[in-house]
């Protein structure tokens, strides 16, 4: 083998010729088991059947917002303390799903109405009285979620 590496009109085929073999090895070892641990396409059945439960009414979601405080040091004032108010953290894909289905955003309402569907985390929903129609588990943050009805 070293004979035929050392001639020098046939390295590049040599190189061209492993980097083919490493990517048939690729293809028919690592990327099959790698779409079986894949849970990408999950969050897609899941909007699915909550517009579904929804009859087509939509969903919103709900719960306490998620706050990243900031400190903003601006010269000789550095004890401006700022905060900024964001929706729950979840997973990209429920949002995406959701708008690509209905052509609308997936809005965030910190205070439920009475007779509207949310999507909540399953620990947030407190003193509430609601109807759970719908539970899954959230892929980025591992934490239950619901489809729920605040009953009125």
């Amino acid at each position: 083998m070293v004979f035929i590496i050392d001639k020098t009109s046939y390295r590049i085929y040599y190189v061209v010729l492993c980097l083919v073999i490493a990517r048939i090895a690729v293809n028919v070892f690592y990327l099959p088991t790698l779409n079986q641990k894949t849970r990408a396409l999950t969050n897609l059945h899941h909007v699915e059947n909550l517009y579904a439960l929804t009859e087509g009414a939509g969903f919103s979601l709900a719960g306490k917002p998620y706050t990243q405080n900031t400190n903003l040091p601006l010269g000789p004032m550095n004890e401006i303390h700022s905060g900024i108010r964001t929706a729950p953290l979840l997973s990209y894909s429920i949002p995406y799903y959701y708008t690509k289905k209905t052509n609308q955003i997936l809005r965030f309402e910190e205070n439920m109405t009475p007779g509207n569907y949310y999507l909540i985390y399953l620990h947030e929903i407190g003193h509430y009285h609601v109807d759970t129609l719908y539970t899954f588990q959230e892929t980025g943050t591992k934490d239950d979620m619901g489809l729920v009805r605040l009953k009125p």
